[in-house]
């Protein structure tokens, strides 16, 4: 694994409930893209959850549950700035990918473990909303073709 670049860091409690987060810091703009683009290649595969809390108040919602990170992209040069997600399965006979847009992100932040280790990244747009992945989630993922709806109407179908 390459050495992420290391900003100026501040002690902050971590902002992602992740057993073994340590610290948190923040990412200068000016080195986004080379951070996320040395994250994409470090943690490629890697299980992901991808959360989102818009500012409209509806509370935070998965987006992605245990899939592995495909890429991040930035695009932080066009009209609109943006990040984009990918995570998903790459293998078998339906491959899918689920893409997040993170429309005009203004701070980066990173949880870490002890031993420097990325555990969450949360990424805050302009509206004040955040996109919280949280990095190497430990359930199992489901079987390919199951969802966790699958397995609630299974119980609902044996319940008296």
């Amino acid at each position: 694994m390459e050495t992420l670049p290391v900003p100026s860091e501040t002690p902050e409690r971590p902002f992602i409930r992740v057993h073994g987060a340590h610290r948190t810091r923040e990412i200068p703009p000016d080195q986004w893209e080379t951070f996320l683009r040395t994250f994409s290649r470090d943690y490629h595969t890697t299980a992901i959850r991808v959360e989102v809390q818009d500012v409209s108040g509806f509370g935070a919602q998965t987006l992605v549950e245990t899939r592995p990170l495909i890429e991040v992209e930035t695009d932080l040069k066009a009209g609109t700035p943006q990040i984009v997600l990918v995570a998903g399965d790459t293998l078998g006979e339906t491959p899918a990918a689920i893409r997040h847009a993170i429309p005009r992100p203004r701070r980066l932040r990173v949880a870490e473990t002890e031993t420097g280790q990325i555990c969450g990244l949360q990424f805050e747009t302009e509206d004040g909303g955040t996109t919280t992945v949280t990095v190497g989630v430990v359930e199992e993922p489901l079987p390919e073709g199951e969802s966790g709806l699958d397995a609630v109407m299974e119980e609902l179908q044996h319940t008296p």
